[in-house]
């Protein structure tokens, strides 16, 4: 046994329980059952379950990388081909940046002129 083996821990209830937790220097794993998990790694976050459930408001939660959820009055009404109504609103990645660094790029555009 290695020392990289010896630095993994597990919990469990009992020995024969099928749930438990793993902690290890590069991961950890809360196991309910065979199939139904949730893994940390520094690269990733892995979920195998029937349901997933998060709290959190739905502007909050990006689908993909550009689309958001279009909260606010225009969500209340129902969207057909007379009237479309999008659920969606075009989210680009680096909008809020632009926004921050905009106060110091007119204080440096100043003293340059």
């Amino acid at each position: 046994m290695n020392d990289q083996d010896r630095s993994i821990r597990v919990w469990r209830v009992r020995t024969d329980s099928p749930g438990g937790i793993l902690i290890g220097p590069d991961r950890a794993v809360v196991q309910a059952n065979k199939n139904t998990f949730l893994s940390v790694t520094p690269g990733a976050i892995a979920v195998n379950a029937k349901s997933f459930s998060i709290q959190t408001s739905p502007e909050n939660i990006s689908k993909g990388i550009l689309f958001r959820e279009n909260m606010g009055f225009l969500q209340m009404i129902p969207s057909s081909l007379v009237t479309p109504i999008p659920n969606c609103m075009i989210n680009f990645p680096g909008a809020g940046i632009v926004g921050a660094l905009a106060p110091g790029l007119a204080a440096c555009a100043g003293l340059i002129a």
